[in-house]
């Protein structure tokens, strides 16, 4: 399962899901935005061009919940083993793959579903420590998959120190 970034599914998604495709997994990607309408996703050009893209990304960022994603995740994960020709069955193992925002729901779904969710992978995270009382950092210590954490030097939206709290909670010992 992957989970796209902020701007939604856009010409990066596909790529990305080709490129585990012709390695030979099933890639499901779950549609955060389907409640703003269909596949919406905008290139970093179209955002530069037009400013009010980037307030509509940030105001559809806002309606996102772990509740709600996660019901995203079991409606994909029903829809992959209810296809016809077959698919991911429930019991099958899985990996997870999250970008930017999409980070946190791997993150919740190796939490939630560990039997299902064997391995998963952060890249550019956002959002893994905040002041909730059900910020990811305060439960990143029972995590008991393996989980790949890839965060760039350069990141000014969401640095290396924005996330100490939850990389020190899932520090090996």
């Amino acid at each position: 399962v992957m989970f796209h970034d902020g701007p939604g599914i856009r010409g990066a998604t596909h790529e990305f899901a080709a490129k585990l495709a012709n390695e030979g997994f099933e890639v499901l990607v779950p549609d955060l935005y389907h409640r703003h309408g269909r596949m919406l996703g905008w290139e970093q050009h179209e955002r530069e061009a037009d400013p009010s893209i980037v307030d509509r990304l940030w105001e559809m960022l806002g309606t996102l919940t772990d509740a709600g994603i996660q019901a995203d995740l079991d409606a994909t994960l029903a829809a992959a083993i209810d296809r016809e020709g077959g698919g991911a069955d429930d019991d099958e193992p899985m990996a997870t793959i999250g970008f930017c925002v999409g980070a946190r729901a791997v993150f919740r779904s190796m939490m939630r579903l560990p039997q299902r969710f064997v391995a998963g992978a952060l890249w550019h995270p956002s959002f893994l420590v905040d002041d909730q009382p059900d910020s990811p950092h305060l439960t990143a210590g029972r995590l008991t998959r393996p989980l790949f954490i890839g965060i760039g030097e350069a990141d000014r939206m969401q640095p290396l120190s924005s996330h100490v709290p939850f990389l020190d909670a899932v520090r090996p010992l």
